[in-house]
């Protein structure tokens, strides 16, 4: 059994939170994208805020934190679930739902009795979870708490208000959110309008890329047409018992006139997925090199592939096209969650 990190006393409040959120049901007359923000008092750090349980299925508060966790919501809006069904994990929140007895795991109740709470029913059994992106839900620890009580409060005011004025969380002319933070000389909680911004990334080549110029610009070009992509596969892996399961990623590289599979790569979100995704362009480079190919084009997903491929391209003279669709590789993919779902993975 894993040991919380929270004290009691924060348990308690979250517990406290819940079963108020629960009562007040904001998922009667809110719909997930009926969204607002909230700014946590002590850390400064922003949460999106969405109510779910609209159709009657997931009662649930999700609290997006952070930019990318606000630029990552948003980015969910253009998704659909059932063609990626993995892309909410890539997102950073803490997520309070209202779950059957049975989805208790011994850690929560262990809690659950320390505070001398019981509950009765389907969907009455809080559970309390964080998701860092590339990992399935895991047990809060302490740094999630001050976001997800200064959300569940806002929740506690906002949704009453909502209720009585529908527009209230309409974005501005500017794309504004309502955004609730602490006044801190008054101490009372005021809306002021925040228009999130996507966070920046870092794009420039690393050290590691340089030491293989030189074997890449010895490479025979191609004009073959050549699709790559990085994705995650729906067959969870998990280092411990005491580490949260996380999708493995493959890196694929078919040949998009064959069909043919050129290379594969399973790598792991560790230390974080962010990380991976930065040292994706040199395992492509690296897989490059191994493959004694250079293509003349890149073809490759739209998203952040593309975006983290172009600072290494501008080294050299070659393009890149991306696209929404890979026919080929797409079917590859496919092919790929096909054989998991034989050996019994999936």
């Amino acid at each position: 059994m894993i040991q919380t990190t929270i004290a009691l006393s924060d348990w308690a409040r979250l517990y406290e939170l819940a079963a108020s959120v629960k009562k007040l049901a904001p998922w009667k007359y809110m719909w997930e994208n009926d969204v607002f923000l909230v700014e946590e008092p002590q850390s400064g750090l922003l949460g999106l805020v969405s109510v779910m349980g609209g159709r009657g299925e997931h009662f649930a508060v999700s609290i997006y934190w952070g930019q990318a966790g606000i630029s990552g919501f948003q980015r969910l809006q253009e998704f659909d679930p059932i063609q990626e069904p993995t892309s909410v994990y890539e997102v950073p929140q803490v997520q309070l739902s209202f779950e059957d007895r049975d989805l208790m795991e011994p850690e929560d109740r262990k809690v659950m009795k320390d505070l001398g709470l019981k509950f009765r029913g389907r969907n009455s059994w809080p559970l309390f979870r964080c998701i860092d992106p590339g990992f399935l839900p895991w047990f809060f620890d302490e740094v999630n708490v001050p976001i997800m009580i200064a959300g569940l409060e806002q929740v506690l005011e906002v949704a009453p208000r909502f209720k009585e004025n529908t527009g209230l969380l309409d974005p501005d002319e500017l794309g504004g959110y309502l955004l609730r933070t602490l006044d801190q000389n008054k101490s009372v909680w005021v809306d002021q309008r925040y228009r999130p911004s996507p966070p920046l990334l870092e794009m420039k080549a690393s050290e590691e890329f340089d030491e293989l110029v030189g074997s890449l610009g010895q490479l025979p070009t191609v004009t073959d047409r050549i699709e790559i992509d990085m994705f995650p596969i729906m067959s969870p892996a998990q280092d411990g018992e005491d580490e949260p399961p996380y999708f493995p990623y493959c890196l694929l590289f078919v040949d998009g006139e064959s069909g043919f599979v050129i290379a594969q790569e399973i790598f792991s979100p560790h230390p974080s997925l962010e990380a991976l995704r930065g040292s994706t362009p040199v395992a492509i480079f690296k897989k490059l090199i191994d493959l004694d190919v250079f293509p003349t084009t890149f073809y490759v997903r739209s998203g952040w592939l593309p975006q983290r491929l172009k600072p290494y391209l501008d080294r050299f003279d070659v393009g890149i096209e991306e696209y929404d669709q890979l026919p080929a590789l797409d079917e590859a993919r496919l092919n790929l969650i096909q054989h998991f779902r034989k050996r019994g993975r999936l």
